[in-house]
């Protein structure tokens, strides 16, 4: 699977990954970065597919599909070591359907589905991380492709363990959050996104909660949820299409350009327009 990298921090520049395997069960690309201030990695895909992506900075792993296009993670400053592992489709829908509680989400590439959908996030990064340190030392190609299929495996068998240690309640809170993450994706250009009492009376939760079932499903805020996948989308639109900046506004949920190019320049760095004329 293809990826372009891009990062905006003042500036816009493309990077590439410091390491990189293509195994016959997935693609793994490394990337090391320092920043001295947060910006957005965007990253583009060309094709659908399952990503388990490792942050060491905040020991997040974390398994979602994402459909073809732009996606942006918003990172901090300082350093960042950062994994992406591309699961080649037909080996996880074998590898999930021994999985019973992934058999819904991985059923999303039959699907076709139009949004990312998000797994939670778990603090096994640096672990997992740690067995990739091998992969790097290791000079013997045979050995090498031995000790990748093992540590793939283990990515998926340890992020489905901790999946999996949830209680009944902890069940019940991640089904909420499912439910919350799929509307927000769907509805994300809408106003229906933009009321949290609204949207807690339509969850049945309190305010409260919502926003503690919203942080369970994003790793982020609400309201950062859905400014960043306005701003993913319209960066989609503003590189795939010639759509005027003030129509691509209006589709991803603004009713003013002014307020999406002054969202768009504080998350990229960068202005639409500018983006517009390249």
């Amino acid at each position: 699977m293809h990826t372009k990298f891009q990062i905006s921090n003042g500036q816009t520049a493309t990077i590439s990954p410091v390491l990189s395997f293509n195994h016959y069960l997935a693609d793994i690309e490394l990337l090391e970065l320092t920043l001295d201030r947060p910006a957005g990695l965007t990253f583009t895909l060309n094709e659908s597919g399952f990503l388990m992506y490792l942050s060491v900075q905040d020991n997040a792993c974390q398994l979602y599909y994402h459909p073809k296009g732009s996606n942006l993670k918003n990172l901090c400053s300082g350093k960042q070591q950062l994994l992406f592992i591309h699961f080649k489709p037909e080996w996880l829908l074998y590898k999930c359907s021994l999985f019973v509680k992934l058999q819904a989400f991985i059923a999303l590439i039959h699907q076709r589905h139009q949004q990312p959908v998000f797994l939670p996030s778990y603090a096994i990064a640096c672990s997992l991380l740690n067995s990739f340190k091998k992969i790097r030392a290791m000079d013997s190609e045979a050995v090498r492709d031995k000790i990748i299929y093992s540590f793939i495996n283990d990515c998926v068998d340890k992020y489905y363990r901790k999946h999996t240690e949830q209680n009944t309640t902890g069940n019940y809170h991640q089904d909420k959050a499912t439910e919350i993450a799929a509307f927000v994706n769907e509805n994300y250009a809408t106003e229906l996104v933009e009321s949290v009492p609204s949207l807690a009376t339509r969850f049945m939760v309190s305010e409260r909660h919502l926003a503690r079932l919203a942080k369970m499903a994003f790793g982020i805020p609400l309201h950062a949820q859905v400014i960043k996948i306005r701003m993913s989308s319209g960066l989609n639109h503003l590189i795939n299409t010639d759509k005027p900046i003030h129509e691509i506004a209006e589709l991803v949920g603004y009713r003013e350009s002014y307020y999406f190019s002054k969202a768009f320049k504080k998350c990229f760095g960068v202005s639409p327009k500018y983006l517009s004329k390249m």
